[in-house]
C-alpha cells in the first residue's frame, strides 16, 4: 500500500488496534478477512476496511471525521478477540438505574432522538461485552469515574418499533423469545438483524443462542417494548419509565383499543417469513 503510516492504539476492551491510514487507494491486502464499512454520505471521500483476523482498520480519506463507522468497524473487529475471552459482545446500550444494570438493544436513530435517554447511558456508543463476572462497555464511559467492569445487568430490554399496535407497551420475553428478538431488531417494518446495521464477524444466530443461554444461567430477565404509541414515538422520558417498569416486574397494561387479530396476525407473518430466508433453521426454543 503506498502513502500509508500505521497507528498502535489501545481503544476497545483494552486490545491494541492497528490503524493503516492513506491517503490513496489500496492496491491489496494480504488477509482474506477484509471486509469494506461504507461511510454513508462521506462514502465517495474515504473508506474504512475491517482485518478481523489481525485486528486491523484501514482509513482512508474521510473516513477519520466519520465516528459513526469508525466505531461500526471497531465493534466488528474486536467481537472475534472478545468472544475467544469467553465474553459475549453485544450492541447494547449499558444503562444505570439505581443499583441495578441493564443492556438496552435500540436503534442509534430512537437513543440519539431522546435526550432525557442518551443522557443516562454510560457510554457514547453501543457495544458491550457480557462475561461471567459483569458487563464491560466497548468505548469509553462519559463519567471518568464509572467502573470497568459493571456487575451483571438485573434486566435487557429489546426496543421495537411498531406503530400498528400489535406489539404492546411492554411484555416479558422467555431467553428463547428473546433471542428471537434480538435477530429479529424490528423497526415498523423494517427489520436490523442483531440491532446491528454495520459489519458482523460472528454470526448473528450463534449470537443469539449464547444469548438466550447466558440469561437462563445468570437469571436475567429479559422484555420486548414498543417505542411506538400509534405514530408516536416515545420520549426518552417514557422509555425510562418501560426500564422502570422491566426492574420491578411491574408492567403497564395496554392503553386504548387492543389490536385486532389481523394486525397481530399480518406482523406475525412478516418476523416468520424474514426470519425463515434469513435465519432457517433455528432451534424451536427461539421463537415468536
Amino acid at each position: 500500500m503506498k502513502n500509508m503510516f500505521v497507528i498502535e492504539h489501545e481503544m476497545v476492551m483494552n486490545t491494541t488496534w492497528k490503524f493503516y491510514c492513506c491517503n490513496s487507494r489500496i492496491e491489496q491486502a494480504s488477509s482474506t478477512a477484509w471486509e469494506y464499512v461504507g461511510l454513508g454520505p462521506n462514502e465517495n471521500g474515504g473508506f474504512i476496511a475491517v482485518d478481523y483476523e489481525q485486528s486491523a482498520l484501514i482509513l482512508c480519506g474521510k473516513a477519520f471525521s466519520d465516528t459513526s463507522s469508525l466505531k461500526r468497524a471497531l465493534k466488528a473487529a474486536a467481537a472475534s478477540a472478545i468472544s475467544a475471552r469467553s465474553a459475549l459482545p453485544l450492541p447494547a446500550w449499558l444503562l444505570v438505574h439505581g443499583e441495578s444494570i441493564v443492556l438496552l438493544f435500540a436503534s442509534e436513530k430512537t437513543v440519539q432522538s431522546c435526550p432525557d435517554l442518551h443522557k443516562v447511558l454510560v457510554s457514547n456508543g453501543a457495544g458491550v461485552a457480557l462475561g461471567p463476572d459483569g458487563v464491560e462497555t466497548f468505548f469509553k464511559s462519559k463519567d471518568s469515574k464509572a467502573p470497568n467492569l459493571f456487575k451483571l445487568p438485573s434486566s435487557i430490554i429489546m426496543l421495537a418499533a411498531d406503530s400498528s399496535g400489535a406489539i404492546p407497551p411492554i411484555s416479558k420475553l422467555t431467553p428463547g423469545q428473546a433471542a428471537y428478538h434480538f435477530l429479529a431488531g424490528y423497526q415498523n417494518g423494517n427489520f436490523v438483524p442483531a440491532y446491528e446495521s454495520g459489519p458482523v464477524s460472528l454470526d448473528p444466530v450463534v449470537v443469539a443462542k449464547e444469548l438466550s443461554s447466558q440469561l437462563t444461567k445468570n437469571n436475567i430477565s429479559s422484555f420486548l417494548a414498543n417505542v411506538n404509541v400509534g405514530e408516536k414515538h416515545l420520549s426518552g422520558e417514557e422509555i425510562l419509565k418501560l426500564v422502570e417498569a422491566s426492574l420491578s416486574e411491574k408492567l403497564p397494561s395496554s392503553k386504548g383499543q387492543k389490536p385486532s387479530k389481523t394486525a397481530v396476525d399480518n406482523l406475525k407473518a412478516k418476523y416468520t417469513n424474514f426470519m425463515s430466508g434469513r435465519f432457517p433453521d433455528l432451534p424451536e426454543e427461539i421463537s415468536f
